[in-house]
């Protein structure tokens, strides 16, 4: 897997980047099974909401339409844009895609016009397990997509760590989008 990478936001700052719906939530050991992973409709939400709060806390200059945006948006427009929730988008996972399949950026390239923007971030899998110490370990594989091309211009995997599935999503954002501070 690449290395883990931060999110550099000078290119993209005051831009619409598109968020894409989380599709792909695998829990393991005891996480299975218990809140948020009870089933597949409550993890992806529960990634969704936890993601685009992060985002929105940590990256507030770039303009992010979150993935209930880009439901909505697609919905606007029916026959023309995909549901962003069965693109096939988890494929990007694979680190070896550099540049995005038919009809996978087709559809992306609609969406993303219609939402006004040509950068698009997507989650394409995520998994929590405990580590050998018992703390949650989040593992996240990220692709940034230029939708006007069809690169993936950004990738990341991060292994994150807390003591909670909230707490290791925190501790992935300290990697993604590393704190900028005013002190000296």
């Amino acid at each position: 897997m690449p290395p883990a990478a931060s999110l550099n936001l000078l290119g993209i700052a005051g831009q619409v980047v598109g968020v894409l719906p989380t599709t792909l939530v695998v829990a393991r050991d005891s996480l299975a099974g218990n809140p948020p992973f009870a089933d597949r409709a409550n993890s992806t939400r529960w990634v969704d909401s936890v993601f685009g709060e992060g985002l929105l806390m940590r990256a507030p200059e770039v303009n992010w339409k979150l993935p209930a945006q880009m439901r909505s948006i697609a919905r606007r427009a029916p026959g023309i844009a995909a549901d962003p929730d069965y693109m096939g988008q988890a494929v990007l996972r694979n680190p070896d895609i550099d540049k995005v399949p038919d009809p996978l950026i087709s559809n992306l390239r609609t969406l993303m016009g219609i939402a006004g923007g040509r950068f698009v971030l997507i989650p394409a899998a995520l998994s929590f397990q405990h580590d050998s110490t018992g703390a949650v370990e989040a593992r996240v594989n990220l692709a940034g997509v230029d939708t006007r091309l069809g690169d993936v211009v950004f990738r990341s995997y991060i292994v994150a760590a807390g003591p909670t599935p909230a707490a290791a999503m925190d501790a992935m954002f300290d990697i993604l989008l590393p704190a900028v501070t005013f002190e000296p």
